[in-house]
Formats: structure tokens, sequence, C-alpha cells
């Protein structure tokens, strides 16, 4: 009942389109190649997967949270495990494990908390928006 959206142009995607086929996916998995503006599509996102092995310094992660788009992430660093808190701000599972993700991914869609856990996304999350870091920078030019 639900159509998976792969955006990015990672050196997967050959082997990603053939599955697709192959397996006649092609009314669930869309390929979008490169977004320049991912925004409409957090917002109308039920939730976002990161499966990257390395985000940093995690633009999609803030970009995500901040569209209020629940997020799915491994725990990998530099990047997700220090923005993402597993059941707090999003849910976390553990990177090269995918047991962990199928137990992650059943807990997503079937968590009690789900406005809560995008809530506080977005609140844990904004200490690292181009706003905030505008705010920080005014105030130390300020008062210097």
């Amino acid at each position: 009942n639900f159509k998976l959206l792969i955006a990015g142009e990672g050196e997967q995607k050959k082997l990603i389109n053939s599955f697709i086929k192959k397996n006649n996916l092609q009314d669930n998995i869309i390929l979008l190649n490169h977004i320049k503006n991912i925004f409409p599509y957090f917002v109308k996102a039920k939730a976002f997967i990161l499966s990257s092995l390395w985000e940093d310094p995690s633009f999609v992660l803030v970009e995500a949270a901040f569209c209020r788009t629940l997020v799915l992430t491994n725990n990998s660093e530099p990047g997700p495990k220090e923005l993402i808190k597993n059941e707090i701000n999003g849910i976390v599972y553990e990177k090269d494990n995918i047991n962990s993700f199928k137990e992650k991914l059943n807990l997503l869609m079937n968590h009690k908390n789900i406005n809560f856990l995008k809530l506080n996304n977005l609140k844990s999350i904004k200490k690292f928006t181009i706003f905030n870091h505008f705010k920080v920078l005014n105030s130390l030019l300020l008062n210097n």
C-alpha cells in the first residue's frame, strides 16, 4: 500500500533499476534521480528513510526533520548518530543489519506516537538550520 520514492544518483542505481523491473515493481518503487528541491516530497511523505553508510553533515536529515517528516535512519557516524535519537526524534536502526532495519521499519509503521516523534524531530533539529546559524553569527557580530 506504499510507494517508495528513491531520490539521488547512487552507485547502485542500475542494480536497483534491474531489481524493480525484474520484480515488476514499477508502480511501487520510483527512481527520481537528483532532486533540486526535495521539500515538496518531504512535506507529503509518510517517512524519510536514510540508508547511507555515512552522511556528513546530514543536511538531508535536517531538511526532512524541518518538514516534520518522520525519520528512519541508521546509526552511522558522522551525522545520523549525532542528530537522531531512537524513539525521541526519529527511529534508528543498526547500520548494516537487515533484521534491525526490518524491526525498526515495522516499528515506524505501527508507532503509537508518530506526531510526538515528528514534533520532537523539528524541535531537536532547529539548532542546525541556516536561520539559527544566522542568529548565532549575528549575535556574535553585534557583540564585538
